[in-house]
């Protein structure tokens, strides 16, 4: 089962993803490639590039497989805790059209690659998903209904596009451990 780290690992394998497929030529420009926080978003973000961040994350405590088990203590215990993270890329280039070549690029390279498998994400954080674990990655809803704002957004130097990585699941005891 996957840990804590896998959070993490969900990110940094999306830039995984973009970094190998990436050729300067395609845009004559050379792309950076970062996850970051929403301060470092709001505050700098990239002067040319491509980042991740997580946006939000998304618990499925009501499936059948989240339910409760006894533990030797006789006591309930939950055994994994699926997650949906809700995660923005976004596109940093001063010119408009550069953006939206980018963004194509992007959408085409995730579109290829909608199953992540554990192979691919433990080469990014060793050990941080079984290796019969995945998740699937899918376009997000380009409106968000909970905070009425649409999810492709576009600002003077910026375009995001919001993706879902659906049923990430971690240890739920490890979760409750590490955030406790």
């Amino acid at each position: 089962m996957a840990g804590v780290r896998a959070i993490l690992a969900v990110s940094q394998s999306l830039i995984g993803i973009l970094e190998t497929r990436y050729r300067p030529d395609l845009f004559d420009l050379a792309l950076n490639f970062r996850t970051l926080s929403k301060t470092e978003f709001e505050q700098r973000g990239l002067n040319t590039g491509i980042s991740v961040h997580l946006n939000q994350m998304t618990a499925y405590s009501t499936l059948p497989e989240t339910a409760s088990r006894e533990g030797d203590t006789g006591k309930s215990k939950y055994t994994h805790l699926p997650l949906e993270l809700h995660l923005v890329v976004t596109i940093w280039a001063t010119d408009k059209a550069k953006r939206q070549k980018i963004a194509r690029w992007v959408l085409a390279a995730f579109h290829k690659s909608p199953i992540l498998p554990a192979s691919m994400l433990n080469t990014i954080e060793d050990g941080a998903f079984r290796s019969d674990e995945a998740f699937e990655l899918t376009p997000g809803d380009p409106f968000n209904k909970e905070s009425g704002k649409m999810g492709i957004t576009m600002g003077p130097r910026w375009l995001s596009i919001p993706y879902v990585a659906r049923m990430v699941r971690v240890e739920a005891e490890e979760m409750r451990r590490s955030y406790a």
